[in-house]
């Protein structure tokens, strides 16, 4: 019996080491609903389809079962909107990141662990995919292309990454 106790410890360590090792991170990238285009503004509100998709994601990512941990949004009216209504069902707060310096908002979402939901744009969704050593599914987005998620399972050095038009 003496033994079992000095072992235990031990092999209670080599568990929780295993354990993070194997844990897991799941990001889903959307890019912000439709804009209305007529405003001129750097800040354009979302078209009454671009609510709608916003509705359309928050049931997606639910029917999904998912339970989201973190929200991260650029400080655009198009992208706080898209995410506000899922945010709202888990009674979370949207993070704000500067559009161009995505890397901090990706990097704290892989160490968070958990799920994330990161609203971005046509040009920064799919290098998030590359910086996580994804694969991309498409090689651009087209300026108005603004109907695919992206669901990245980050474990480690690696990333599956399925995408889904809705």
């Amino acid at each position: 019996m003496k033994y079992v106790i000095y072992v235990l410890p031990f092999l209670f360590f080599f568990a929780c080491q295993e354990e993070e090792q194997q844990k897991e991170t799941t990001v889903i990238l959307v890019r912000h609903a439709e804009k209305d285009t007529t405003d001129k503004s750097d800040n354009p509100p979302l078209t009454p389809f671009g609510r709608q998709q916003a509705k359309d994601f928050t049931k997606i990512v639910l029917d999904r079962g998912l339970s989201v941990d973190h929200f991260y949004s650029t400080r655009f009216d198009r992208n706080i909107h898209t995410v506000q209504p899922l945010a709202d069902h888990f009674n979370k707060d949207i993070g704000i990141y500067e559009w161009k310096e995505w890397h901090e908002a990706a990097d704290k979402m892989k160490a968070q662990g958990g799920t994330s939901v990161f609203c971005g744009h046509g040009d920064n969704l799919l290098p998030i995919i590359k910086h996580y050593n994804g694969v991309p599914p498409l090689e651009k987005l087209g300026s108005y292309e603004n109907d695919k998620l992206f669901f990245i399972t980050v474990k480690e050095d690696t990333a599956l990454v399925e995408m889904i038009a809705y």
